[in-house]
């Protein structure tokens, strides 16, 4: 691999993120996206009915995000915008860039030029079906009209749903379809998924708007820091069962290489030099119906209406591998239904875990919350955010930080050096 040398925000950006022992961050909690420099004073961004896909820029002075506003008896109004921040780390107020209405279940990113890349549905149907079967993707800056870079065709079937809130936190949580749908501006082209899966990705030649497929089949795919490598877990066919592999691709040249796993992970992220990837897994604890004697599973269905038999709790763990010589090292085990996500910064990992359903169950039972009621349903788990600090190869106990939806804390970018 290249090597990389790290030159931290504090070296080359603004002066905002040198204060903090931990990296400034936002959160999304029903609908308020907020900011925490460091100094514990929350600092409130935008509100809306939803807000989703932030991301900050490779520099840390935009975030940029996805609000949505509901429209009463028509379609939700979907806008992009970004936030920029002085020097001083007070925020500007949000700015909204266009009317195009991003496609729903797809990112936005930021290019290496500085502009905002987002996927929208293409205007016109196709005449032989009538359904709107093209995405395009544009590029947009403030002040400037977008620019139109490609339209591509998205293959599979979107659907499927579930009856736990656990599953509903954690699809928001990660975005998308409930998968990893990629988005990335790389010195080869841009990386997108144009599968519902997310599993299936394409390389986009700026200049041309030409596509050309890169790989099949690799679930949880992320783009190394260097925009060099992408990583993720070949798909497992159902009738042709093979183990668990973590993949990791040179997206110049479509060199691959693997890494044998004794579990499936759910989630994989790269540190931050590149160097070493993380990968989640979780094993089945028990059913939290079977924790229920007869009249309290007769109440439970009549309360959400329907009999779920089957409610699992889970174990998760978190694993480093180190790619130089393969070594793992545990980072964490816990009781939860998934992790959502995993950041490393300088001195600490940081990760999200959707909780257990048990608490949503007694909460039923009890007739705190009730079936119908969405958002009483997604307060009943929410999202817990943990730090672990690093100490050289080893991780320390996990602290506590709070629950925050789609906690996205800003990484100081990696400066690249090819030999």
């Amino acid at each position: 691999m290249t090597i990389s040398v790290m030159l931290w925000s504090l070296l080359i950006c603004s002066s905002i993120f040198a204060q903090s022992y931990d990296p400034p961050f936002v959160s999304d909690n029903s609908g308020t996206l907020a900011y925490e420099s460091g100094t514990g004073i929350y600092t409130d961004l935008t509100t809306a009915d939803n807000i989703s896909y932030t991301t900050w820029n490779a520099d840390g002075t935009k975030l940029a995000f996805i609000k949505a506003t509901h429209v009463p008896q028509n379609s939700d109004m979907r806008e992009i915008g970004y936030i920029e921040f002085h020097a001083d780390g007070t925020p500007t107020p949000p700015i909204l860039l266009q009317s195009h209405l991003p496609a729903i279940g797809y990112n936005i990113a930021w290019m290496r030029d500085g502009r905002l890349m987002f996927i929208a549905d293409h205007p016109k149907a196709n005449p032989e079906t009538g359904i709107i079967d093209k995405r395009d993707l544009w590029a947009v800056t403030v002040g400037e009209n977008p620019e139109l870079i490609g339209t591509f065709t998205p293959i599979g079937e979107c659907g499927g749903g579930s009856g736990l809130p656990a599953d509903w936190v954690y699809w928001q949580e990660i975005g998308g379809f409930g998968v990893t749908m990629l988005l990335v501006d790389t010195p080869y082209g841009i990386l997108y998924s144009y599968s519902c899966s997310g599993s299936e990705l394409a390389l986009m030649n700026p200049t041309t708007g030409e596509s050309r497929p890169f790989v099949s089949d690799l679930r949880s795919a992320v783009v190394s820091p260097d925009r060099e490598y992408v990583a993720g877990v070949a798909y497992i066919y159902a009738d042709n069962p093979l183990p668990p592999r973590l993949m990791i691709y040179t997206i110049s040249t479509g060199e691959v290489r693997e890494i044998p796993l004794t579990f499936d992970p759910t989630l994989v992220a790269w540190n931050m030099d590149g160097s070493a990837l993380y990968y989640s897994t979780r094993s089945i604890f028990r059913n939290a119906i079977d924790t229920l004697n007869a009249d309290q599973k007769t109440l439970f269905y009549q309360l959400i209406g329907y009999e779920m038999s089957d409610v699992p709790e889970y174990k998760v763990a978190i694993h480093q591998v180190h790619l130089d010589d393969g070594q793992t090292t545990l980072v964490y085990q816990g009781d939860g239904y998934i992790i959502g996500r995993i950041f490393e910064s300088p001195t600490s990992v940081y990760i999200s875990i959707v909780p257990n359903p048990m608490s949503w169950v007694d909460q039923i039972l009890a007739r705190q919350i009730a079936a119908g009621d969405v958002d009483a349903n997604f307060d009943a788990v929410q999202v817990g955010v943990l730090r672990l600090d690093r100490q050289g190869d080893s991780f320390g106990e996990d602290v506590f930080l709070g629950f925050y939806e789609k906690f996205t804390p800003f990484i100081a970018s990696v400066q690249t050096i090819t030999s």
